[in-house]
């Protein structure tokens, strides 16, 4: 019962999304990703909707996607148990929205937007500073549409390479 009210101010934001995203020119499939989205509500067991829920099939996420996944990442974030052990009651939470935010690609605004959020957490709780530079590493670095990092190593045989040689 503590969720209605985010969750009936969070279906009132989509529903007015939908309304602003009415002229845009890729007005069906804008109505059908965020009528999907609407219709996968949030599981009790996770606290976020559906990893499917979320798939874009390869394209990138509407604004709308990612500000979800940041709402019901920070409700997570509030709760006083989270709070009392961020380091540890986070790393859940992180591998939960890093899944569902692998569902589609992020737009550079959309990652900057992921990114600050992620820097303010590490002001609030430095001592996950660690924890919260890996999910900056992996959003900068690891999600799709990125540009895998260079790797250096040797091959099986011995034999330097790096990735960017290939």
């Amino acid at each position: 019962m503590t969720n209605l009210k985010p969750n009936i101010i969070y279906s009132f934001t989509l529903v007015f999304g939908a309304l602003i995203f009415s002229s845009c020119s890729n007005q069906i499939e804008t109505n059908w990703m965020i009528s999907k989205l609407q219709s996968d509500s949030v599981q009790p067991s996770t606290g976020f909707r559906s990893a499917e829920a979320y798939n874009t099939n390869g394209e990138t996420y509407l604004d709308e996607y990612v500000d979800d996944l940041l709402f019901l990442l920070e409700e997570h974030f509030k709760d006083s148990i989270v709070k009392a052990d961020f380091v540890k009651e986070s790393r859940i939470h992180f591998w939960r929205f890093f899944n569902r935010l692998s569902q589609g690609i992020l737009s550079p605004q959309q990652t900057s937007k992921v990114e600050s959020y992620l820097n303010e957490l590490r002001t609030q709780y430095p001592d996950a500073s660690d924890n919260i530079e890996k999910r900056l590493y992996q959003l900068n670095n690891l999600m799709p549409g990125k540009e895998a990092p260079n790797i250096i190593g040797n091959d099986i045989k011995g034999v330097p390479f790096e990735l960017t040689d290939y």
